[in-house]
């Protein structure tokens, strides 16, 4: 017979409910979805059937009570995940059950026929108030305790692990339903617990020594300004270390806490809450050692889920604890200067990090520069929506503008996604972009983007002439067409990713698999879109540009000292440099103009560029005075 709500899916059974459309929009969510951690049959049945009662009392719960607010949803939610599966009173949420006397069995209720309520005598009451209740017997015929089990398991389970408590000391009520806490409750085997008396700190400590992981990285976020994307990944490391460790002041943590960390990092699968919707990444990895040893004992189970990256680990988890633990120690919340992440790392292959021997980027080879600028997205595609295949499509959105951006100029992405229409000003008789982090108009308004904007580096803030082929495939046009619709951004159509910025999107269109660079043939391990910055480079040299004037125009800064005189102001020498680039070969001529203007005529020294149809540039003979 089949059990309701468990599903058998890549081998292991897993739990899935659909939540109530009625109540979704509280939940946040439309499912609860968790692993049972087996692949056998008759345990996955028993599992699931206490996660049904569980669930299904979890929806009385909120659906009888219309106050209750979204964080105690969550809160009851992340106690329904915490729920142990194989405890012997495993039902934490007993408004679920039938109510019954000490030693008898508990039974599911039937939640469709007839869902329970609450005893009348204590509707509403907070716990306190029940507990008053256990001075009378007999209150309307029941039991105080039971009723008090029904009614409280899940506040008191979601509070305890909320706030990182043993059982006793509940909100300073010990032990008060005996010396081992409510009845039922049961720590989950495995799961590290909090201690059961956080202690006193030792003397000499400062006042940040009694928070824990995730209160240092605000703090760290704060005294940094990190920007949104590098201050979630913070938030994310802090999140996952006390999901695995549990919730502790940070002067308790040890060295021994991150090695575990780490270990159990090297089992979870990557993208383990996107693709695979794991409620935890410690429930992740427990999910996937259950695979891997499923797999070793029979070769016809399913393979283990593909696991982080060693990059991924080292730069989104343990460089963020390092941080983290390195601010603790600054700032005297830990017992010694020493931090506990410092010298933890993953290791790639031969012991080293992976880092810098297999990721970093290459230029694209001749060919696959031709590749790409004869593909679709710039001669011709079929749609808007299909632009790897060929027709009579001109597409003249972001995805056409950012590769020449990269190519003709050095843009990164963050830079020409945020490049407004007041950025475009012309120095020394030539068009140009500059990239700063607040840009002003032409008429000294300030930016009014809902996106903050940001350069990488100080350096990264500059003035760009901008290519000649650029301007023949009508940007200035562009830009005037935006500034008269009053955007304020060039590349308007252009949304930014969940994290705040552009390269987000750009690297989900041209960087994944199946990608417009993946469709095309050019992408590899090496080498994705942010490689036309590569080629830039390297056009750079090929033109005998100087090595101070290739920093300017890269955004790079130059730790020399000889870089300490002089300024880094645009010359004229420069935009000459810049008109005369070197492409090895690379003509990108046959590209239709998207924005059709009139002819334009720029000089600049000696030189004269004539921009309509074609691009013709004239040297002027010197004098013979």
């Amino acid at each position: 017979m089949r059990t309701p709500h468990v599903a058998l899916i890549r081998g292991l059974y897993h739990f899935r409910i659909r939540i109530p459309s009625c109540l979704c929009k509280r939940f946040g969510r439309v499912e609860l979805k968790r692993s049972l951690a087996t692949t056998d049959r008759a345990a996955a049945q028993r599992r699931g059937l206490r996660l049904s009662q569980a669930a299904l009392a979890l929806f009385d719960a909120v659906r009888r009570d219309a106050q209750l607010e979204s964080g105690a949803i969550a809160t009851m939610v992340r106690a329904f995940f915490a729920l142990p599966l194989d405890a012997p009173d495993a039902t934490f949420i007993a408004a679920g059950r039938n109510a019954v006397g000490d030693g008898a069995s508990a039974e599911p209720s039937d939640h469709i026929a007839s869902p329970p309520l609450p005893h009348p005598a204590i509707a509403g009451d907070t716990w306190r108030d029940v507990l008053e209740a256990l001075d009378d017997p007999l209150v309307g015929g029941a039991r105080p305790l039971t009723l008090l089990r029904d009614l409280l398991r899940v506040e008191i389970e979601a509070a305890l692990r909320a706030v990182g408590c043993a059982p006793t000391e509940f909100r300073g009520q010990s032990d008060v339903l005996g010396e081992r806490g409510p009845v039922g409750f049961a720590p989950e085997a495995g799961r590290p617990q909090p201690a059961t008396s956080c202690g006193v700190p030792p003397a000499g400590l400062g006042p940040k020594a009694g928070q824990d992981v995730a209160a240092l990285a605000e703090a760290v976020i704060t005294e940094k300004r990190l920007p949104a994307k590098m201050a979630e990944k913070y938030r994310s490391a802090a999140r996952a270390f006390i999901d695995v460790i549990g919730s502790k002041p940070v002067w308790l943590c040890t060295e021994d806490d991150v090695l575990n960390f780490k270990d159990t990092l090297l089992d979870a699968p990557a993208r383990f809450n996107t693709q695979h919707k794991f409620a935890s990444i410690r429930e992740a990895a427990a999910d996937n050692r259950q695979r891997r040893d499923a797999r070793a004992a029979d070769a016809r189970q399913p393979k283990p889920l593909p696991t982080l990256s060693t990059k991924t680990i080292n730069a989104n988890y343990l460089s963020p604890l390092r941080q983290i633990f390195a601010y603790a120690a600054a700032n005297r919340a830990t017992p010694s200067k020493i931090n506990a992440a410092a010298t933890v790392r993953a290791l790639g292959v031969g012991g080293e990090s992976k880092r810098h021997k297999v990721d970093k980027r290459l230029p694209f080879a001749h060919d696959d520069l031709r590749t790409l600028f004869n593909s679709p997205l710039f001669v011709g595609a079929l749609s808007p929506k299909r632009l790897h295949g060929a027709g009579t499509h001109l597409e003249a959105g972001w995805r056409f503008w950012l590769p020449l951006g990269m190519y003709l100029m050095g843009l990164r992405p963050n830079e020409m996604g945020q490049a407004e229409v007041g950025a475009v000003v012309v120095e020394l008789g030539w068009p140009c972009l500059r990239v700063t982090p607040d840009a002003a108009d032409e008429d000294g308004e300030e930016d009014r983007s809902d996106v903050k904007k940001r350069v990488k580096t100080v350096a990264g803030e500059r003035t760009l002439p901008i290519h000649p082929e650029l301007l023949r495939l009508g940007f200035l046009d562009l830009v005037e067409a935006q500034r008269s619709r009053g955007a304020s951004r060039i590349l308007g159509d252009w949304r930014p990713g969940c994290d705040g910025t552009y390269s987000m999107t750009s690297s989900k269109v041209f960087n994944r698999v199946g990608g417009y660079l993946d469709r095309i043939g050019i992408k590899s391990q090496r080498h994705a879109l942010y490689s036309l910055r590569h080629n830039y480079k390297n056009t750079l040299r090929r033109s005998g540009v100087f090595p101070d004037q290739q920093n300017l125009l890269m955004g790079h800064e130059d730790a020399s000292v000889a870089a300490i005189y002089g300024s880094r102001e645009l010359s004229a020498g420069l935009i000459q440099a810049v008109i005369d680039l070197d492409l090895d070969g690379i003509t990108l001529d046959h590209i239709p103009a998207r924005f059709p203007g009139p002819t334009r005529t720029f000089r600049v020294r000696t030189r004269t560029v004539t921009i309509g149809g074609t691009v013709s540039i004239t040297k002027a003979l010197p004098s013979s005075g």
